[in-house]
């Protein structure tokens, strides 16, 4: 099962994007989170998680939990 938490919505829309179809037509809601429901943010969301789509979705979920934590990490402490 295709299972990320919440990083699986993103992670179908890039897919879907990568694929040539149109996330906010192909992602419907079909079961139990993070499935119940359709393909709610924004597009530049599915372009953002784009380079990681070629990664299984475990992979994926982490590399993007890693740059995010590191992006934080740089903009906080920049300044000293």
């Amino acid at each position: 099962m295709l299972l990320a938490k919440d990083f699986t919505t993103p992670y179908r829309a890039a897919r879907a994007l990568a694929d040539g179809h149109n996330p906010y037509d192909v992602i419907k809601p079909v079961g139990v989170f993070p499935f119940d429901e359709k393909f709610l943010y924004p597009l530049p969301t599915a372009i953002a998680t784009l380079p990681l789509e070629r990664f299984n979705v475990y992979t994926a979920g982490a590399q993007f939990m890693g740059i995010s934590a590191a992006l934080l990490a740089f903009v906080i402490t920049r300044d000293a």
